[in-house]
């Protein structure tokens, strides 16, 4: 998972160059303590450069492990990550930035959020729910959310380090309850 993520961070910082098209998009959620906050322009750009690099720029065992990893997700959640009508069947606005933002360690816990654009806000959150029901591979697991009320929304924690809310148009996916609370 850290490998995955840092792959991903990577990429969203080769995609932010200059976003003043969407200026105030995020960058007004989140706090000026932020240790890094990497914002890309369009997902459907981000798509774009991570299709090009995982087909063309990975070596032959890279590509094969990527693309072994993304169809095992696809079986899981009925999800292609790498493919625009996919995410917006699911949920995900691909015409505006996603974000990333992290912190200081907190207690030795990583503290870090994304922040993806959505198409509806009510009904999100609960796709998100299922999907990690999904990636978790056992449809009886007891992952139901815990549902809280923070500044008029709600605030839903599964498992004890994921937490997902939605600000403005965002999803807020992170690491603890605290970092939503921030922004």
């Amino acid at each position: 998972m850290k490998r995955l993520s840092l792959i991903l961070i990577i990429f969203i910082f080769l995609q932010s160059g200059l976003s003043a098209d969407y200026a105030g998009d995020t960058e007004s959620l989140v706090p000026e303590d932020a240790g890094i906050f990497i914002k890309t322009k369009k997902i459907s750009h981000l798509l774009k450069t991570v299709n090009y690099v995982s087909s063309a720029l990975l070596d032959a065992d890279g590509k094969k492990v990527f693309n072994e990893k993304r169809e095992e997700f696809r079986k899981k959640t009925g999800i292609d990550y790498l493919n625009g009508e996919s995410l917006k069947r699911n949920g995900i606005d691909i015409e505006r930035p996603i974000s990333f933002v992290s912190y200081d360690k907190d207690n030795n816990l990583d503290v870090m959020a994304f922040l993806i654009p959505i198409i509806n806000e009510k009904e999100f959150p609960l796709k998100f729910v299922e999907i990690v029901r999904k990636i978790r591979g056992d449809n009886d697991a007891d992952i139901y959310p815990v549902i809280t009320d923070y500044q008029g929304s709600a605030l839903y924690q599964i498992h004890k380090d994921i937490f997902i809310t939605t600000i403005a148009g965002y999803a807020v996916i992170s690491s603890t309850g605290d970092l939503v609370k921030k922004i």
